[in-house]
């Protein structure tokens, strides 16, 4: 009866692992933006603790982007995209739950969106991405 009981713990504590395990090495993901037909994106994610979430595409020159986002939990976020090793930050902060803005995109480049978790729990991002044509 003893080895019983003890084979349910050992499993149960199993699960419990697995899941959690699971839960917070799944989510540290970049995700590529895919525009509907009205030049929108939009994403719900689940940053897990010291994890990040990126939601990335290419964007050319003469394009601007609307953005907002609202978080459960201050995250640090930026905006950036790459020339050669350098990072360029169009947009950055340290800890915020929500921000908007418009990125006016003066390179042809692939930019991302970043959110990095640093608290100890589960933090949840509702994004909404608006592109359009500027005038130039």
């Amino acid at each position: 009866m003893k080895f019983a009981l003890d084979s349910r713990r050992m499993f149960r504590n199993v699960v419990a692992i697995s899941v959690l395990s699971i839960a917070y090495s799944a989510h540290a993901e970049v995700i590529d933006i895919a525009w509907n037909e009205q030049s929108t994106f939009t994403k719900t994610a689940v940053v897990a603790p010291s994890k990040f979430v990126e939601v990335c595409g290419a964007l050319d020159k003469g394009h601007s982007v609307s953005w907002r986002f609202d978080a459960d939990v201050s995250l640090k976020f930026n905006i950036h995209y790459h020339e050669g090793k350098a990072v360029v930050f169009p947009f950055k902060r340290d800890s915020v739950k929500n921000a908007s803005d418009r990125l006016d995109v003066a390179v042809n480049q692939d930019y991302c969106w970043m959110w990095e978790n640093k608290s100890a729990q589960l933090a949840t991002i509702q994004v909404v991405l608006a592109r359009s044509k500027t005038g130039n």
